[in-house]
């Protein structure tokens, strides 16, 4: 058969089996099998098994055995065939040798997320998350990596985690629809009634319908005019809810894009997502923004991170505290209760026996993947305390026996003994089985939803622990609403003792079994007709709210009265907005106000602003120009401080010009002069140049007063000052941390001026560690001096430099005698009231040239800083190229240092290494402008974009580098924090350097860790050193495998070394200053 022939028929089968004709399959296949026996074997096998025929499969699949015994794609049917039989474990153990094998990016999709699917079934949450990391990683497309991305969402919530961890996970969802572009709202209008959409997987027999069939159906539809959009196969249930809404729509089998675009031709004022990261296809759908208003809610309990989405359902229980820190949506808090459940099944009445003289009998029958360690060994503790009590476990794991004897072993480990315990597999009767439970046990931190309300139901309590995240306190929150808030408790002690003071009430324990469906039956939590109204109340206040937004100027008098005020609220609102971090709705209300004909330039300019804060970058720099060039004034120095902002992220090469341009306009802000100095280091500026252009920063502070010094202070210890803004999260963290946590505290004391506008989490961490800290951040030049003068310290060390937030004003008044300045920033300060600069002799060998660009003098350490990485990062196991079949290039360098020159250079080693992919990483591709920007860029430059990825900075940026086979360096702004990432991740970094000090970064650190034959001096030998490194896989592994340990054992990490000669350095430094003062 002739090749085309042959992909007509493969054509022919995918359209079959597509459309579900398995018959017309079926004879495709065996047409195929003379021609092509173990494709034909793998798709008979994949057709048997989607149909659910497991012993067909495995029949199938011994053709494939034999056809292609080593092939992972026989491997992974016969894990799925596993999978059919209920064999997680097992499937899980054929798929793990898979992991290390070379996949295509779609087999690899699929084996990496039936392991997460196995693994959660399992209880095993962790490996869980990392195998739907890796599925949503090698996804070949949106809508699969979406569906991975949900799937890790939505597994991290078994494991621990901060609000804050928690939304910038969420976050990162939302970087995937970077290039979605949103539907336009500008001409939409309600009618009498506001229309309600619901969307959701959901609308059929499926615990999520008990609390979202009020939802759908209790608003007065007098008022509100429902459609549904289910995603799903329909039953029953679904016709229930088709007679109690004004519309229905089955959206299942389209794409996400078109059904949003079949919501946004609907009309939809407000839409509701009723299964957020649970189901995976309902978000990508939210993406496109079919309606001018969304809420997420009731099936899924943390944030989408998605920017479209507007809300997120809660109410006062979960609401509480800092829950919302956990969310990129605002809360839509209801008075009572966020969700009404109704019972899709007709209950048995409760039927306990007396509580008194007999055992009793704790129970969950919930998820088992939620009963991590920590909540078995609490329930261990219980029945430990209770004596004689038992524990009625009963869930899917243990329909299963493979799964079964896995959970078993992980109560036994937790100091359950298995002699008390009961198991059982899940039933459609399982609610009658509570009647053989006293006391439900709600895991933690992920709770009980449907579980609980079942448990309730049939008059089983529910002891449940709260936590700081809304999700976790669904049970607080269920409990709280029917009147049994006693059972809600906010620490394990307090749990332990609550179930076990409740199992020894036998009186009360009867009493509850006997009342707690009446409690539930006349609380809020089942009143639909208050829930109604609630709801109805929230749409009408977020819908007047929408409408307050984008109408406040639909047709203004130029000269009316009514005009400035108009203008003052809006300016309020856009401020408050711009504060809370809403962007898109800033960047609404200014556009309508603009596209409504005002003139306000304040109006511009939070235009521009919010324009800016959403990453489009070349709009923003487009508003800027155009308000310029109109010779507008009232803004004019805040436009032009915007347009060098804005020039200086993209790499354009006018940003030293445009800072210039702005600090002559406004002389008296130095910073602006700063930044001038910054962009210019980052080009490939003369060393004369730059170095005139930093004396010239001194000359500023001429006249600026300054402290003297008659004599040295007579401390115990030497006083260590340390200034910077930079005591957060930020790259620097992992080169200030030994600073603070490994210095001699015998014979000094460290003082810390953090000048950071907004402390976090990291600094915190950070406080603890220094023997006096200030938070001086909005604090003027000399009122820091004026501190750190009055605590009379000995040396003061500046980290920032000309850097965003520097403190070198303050130095320039000489608050110490002794003044340094160093990791922070690349080039002198160009202040004679600062000493010393740290360095070391490979950035600025002995006797080099680089010293006469100093102002300061050279302090050379053995590293000029120490290299300390996060916690708990996988180790490296090789190149990746051996297991993928091609080579990742990877840099993750911050895109501003992404010039031409070097793009056509990786350009070049793509072509001499065909089939390799570049990976580009920087968090200014989140936003889909800059993904656009930076895809016409490179296709002028001529790459083939089928082979450039282009991924926004992430939470597992670490964890990436393990895909990657080698790190490209930037030049004439090498990387620092990221050359020190990729080298401890395994990844080698080949580097391009000169004479220029700034340049040599990366080769300091290779050099370092002796691999200094991968720095080199010209872009011919950069070329070459790439190419030939990416020829060679038995080396590029050796480097994979021990690059780390080089790194471990060298002066990049010798914190002890480093911070002793540090020290030695500083006590030299005043010890030559005290007798300069003497003498």
């Amino acid at each position: 058969m002739r090749r085309a022939a042959l992909e007509a028929l493969r054509d022919a089968i995918f359209a079959a089996l597509a459309r579900g004709d398995e018959a017309s399959a079926l004879r495709g296949i065996e047409a195929l099998r003379p021609y092509a026996p173990a494709e034909a074997a793998g798709l008979l096998t994949a057709l048997h098994i989607e149909a659910g025929h497991a012993q067909e499969a495995l029949a199938a699949w011994g053709e494939c055995e034999r056809c292609a015994p080593h092939d992972p794609y026989t491997m992974f049917l016969r894990a799925r065939i596993a999978l059919l039989d209920g064999e997680r474990r097992a499937a899980l153990d054929l798929l793990l040798p898979l992991m290390d094998a070379p996949l295509s990016p779609a087999i690899a999709e699929k084996v990496y997320n039936i392991a997460g699917q196995c693994a959660r079934f399992l209880g095993r949450a962790q490996e869980a998350v990392a195998f739907y990391a890796r599925a949503r990683d090698a996804a070949p497309d949106l809508a699969l990596k979406a569906l991975n991305a949900s799937n890790v969402l939505f597994n991290r919530h078994y494991l621990p985690a901060t609000l804050a961890e928690d939304r910038q996970a969420a976050e990162e969802y939302s970087a995937l629809f970077a290039a979605v572009r949103q539907f336009d709202h500008a001409g939409h209008g309600r009618g009498t009634r506001l229309r309600i959409g619901y969307l959701s997987p959901d609308v059929r027999e499926h615990v999520v319908l008990s609390f979202s069939y009020a939802l759908m159906t209790a608003p007065d539809s007098a008022y509100f005019e429902v459609t549904v959009y289910a995603l799903n196969a329909e039953d029953g249930y679904t016709e229930q809810v088709k007679a109690g809404v004004a519309h229905f729509r089955n959206l299942a089998r389209l794409s996400a894009e078109e059904a949003a675009r079949v919501i946004y031709r609907d009309g939809i004022d407000i839409l509701v997502d009723l299964a957020g990261h649970t189901a995976g296809r309902t978000l990508p759908i939210l993406a496109y923004r079919p309606a001018p208003v969304q809420i997420s809610g009731i099936g899924y309990f943390a944030s989408t991170g998605l920017s479209t989405v507007d809300y997120f359902l809660a109410d006062p229980i979960l609401a509480a505290g800092e829950a919302e820190a956990g969310f990129t949506e605002e809360l839509l808090v209801l008075p009572a209760t966020h969700f009404c459940w109704q019972p899709l099944h007709s209950a048995p009445a409760p039927d306990h026996a007396p509580a008194v003289g007999r055992p009793i009998v704790f129970g969950s029958f919930n998820n088992f993947t939620k009963l991590n360690d920590e909540v078995l060994r609490v329930w261990a503790e219980i029945l430990r305390r209770v004596e004689g009590s038992r524990l009625f476990l009963k869930t899917d794991v243990f329909s299963y026996a493979d799964a079964r004897a896995e959970a078993l072993q992980r109560l036994e480990a937790a100091g359950i003994p298995l002699a008390y315990v009961d198991t059982e597999g899940a039933s459609r009767d399982y609610l009658a089985a509570y009647n053989h439970v006293d006391i439900a046990l709600d895991p933690f931190p992920y709770p009980g939803g449907g579980t609980t309300c079942d448990a309730l139901y049939m008059g089983v309590p529910v002891v449940t622990l709260t936590g700081e995240s809304l999700g976790s306190r669904f049970g607080a929150s269920l409990l709280e609403n029917i009147g049994a808030g006693a059972l809600v408790t906010r620490t394990t002690e307090e749990y332990v003792e609550r179930a076990v003071s409740l199992a020894r009430d036998t009186e009360l324990l009867d009493a509850l079994h006997a009342g707690l469906r009446g409690m539930m039956e006349a609380s809020p939590v089942m009143d639909r007709t208050a829930y109604g109204s609630a709801v109805s109340a929230a749409y009408e206040a977020i819908w007047a709210a929408y409408e307050a937004r984008t109408g406040l100027l639909k047709s203004p008098a130029q000269n009316d009265d009514s005009m400035s005020m108009d203008i003052k609220e809006l300016k309020e609102r856009i401020f408050a907005l711009l504060e809370a971090h809403r962007y898109a709705e800033a960047e609404s209300y200014a556009a309508n106000a603009l596209r409504a004909g005002t003139a306000d330039d304040m109006i511009r300019y939070l235009h521009a602003y919010a324009v800016e804060r959403q990453g489009d970058l070349p709009r923003t720099m487009a508003l800027a120009e155009e308000y310029i060039a109109q010779g507008r004034r009232s803004l004019r120095h805040e436009f032009m401080r915007l347009r060098a902002a804005v020039a200086y992220r993209v790499g354009d090469a006018r940003a030293a010009e445009f800072y210039r341009c702005a600090y002559e306009e406004e002389p008296s802000d130095t910073a602006l002069y700063s930044s001038f100095l910054l962009a210019q280091n980052a080009q490939n500026a003369a060393a004369d140049e730059l170095f005139r252009a930093h004396c010239a920063y001194g000359a500023l502070f001429k006249e600026t007063p300054r402290y003297t010094y008659a004599a040295p202070y007579r401390h115990e210890k030497i006083r260590i000052g340390y200034i910077s803004p930079d005591f957060r999260r930020n790259v620097m963290q992992h080169f200030v941390q030994p600073l603070l946590t490994a210095y001699d505290g015998a014979h000094f004391e460290v003082y810390v001026y953090s000048t950071a506008a907004e402390p976090d989490e990291v600094t915190a961490a950070l406080r603890p560690h220094a023997d006096v800290w200030y938070d001086m951040g909005g604090t003027a030049p000399e009122g820091i001096a004026a501190q750190i003068h009055a605590d009379e310290i000995d040396v003061l060390v500046d980290l920032a430099g000309h850097a965003s937030g520097g403190a070198l004003p303050v130095l320039a008044h000489k608050p110490a005698p002794v003044q340094v300045m160093g990791l922070g920033y690349t080039a002198t300060s160009g202040l004679d009231a600062v000493n010393y600069f740290l360095t070391d002799a490979l950035c600025d060998p002995v006797g080099g040239e680089s010293e006469k660009y100093f102002t300061e003098q050279l302090i050379r350490l053995p590293s000029q800083f120490v290299y300390v990485p996060r916690a708990g990062l996988p180790a490296p196991t090789g190149t990746p190229a051996r297991k993928r079949g091609h080579i990742l290039f990877g840099v993750f360098n911050q895109y501003r240092k992404f010039t031409d020159e070097m793009l056509l250079l990786w350009r070049e080693i793509m072509e001499r290494v065909p089939h390799a992919q570049l990976l580009l990483k920087s968090q200014i591709f989140f936003a889909p402008a800059m993904v656009e920007e930076a895809r016409e860029r490179l296709t002028r430059l001529g790459f083939d974009l089928t082979r450039v990825l282009l991924e926004p900075a992430t939470t597992d940026y670490m964890e990436r580098y393990l895909d990657v086979d080698i790190a490209l360096d930037t030049y004439p702004w090498p990387g620092g924090g990221t050359t020190c990432d990729a080298l401890y991740m395994g990844v080698p970094v080949v580097t391009l350097y000169g004479a220029r000090r700034s340049t040599r970064f990366s080769y300091a650190l290779l050099s370092l860790v002796g691999l200094d034959e991968l720095a080199v001096q010209s872009p011919a030998e950069y070329v070459e050193r790439v190419a030939g490194l990416a020829g060679d896989l038995d080396a590029l592994d050796r480097l994979h495998r021990g690059l780390r340990g080089r790194m471990e054992r060298s002066a990049v990490m010798d914190q002890e070394g480093y911070m002793r000669a540090l020290e030695q350095a500083y006590e030299h430094a005043l010890a030559r200053w005290s007798e300069g003062e003497r003498a």
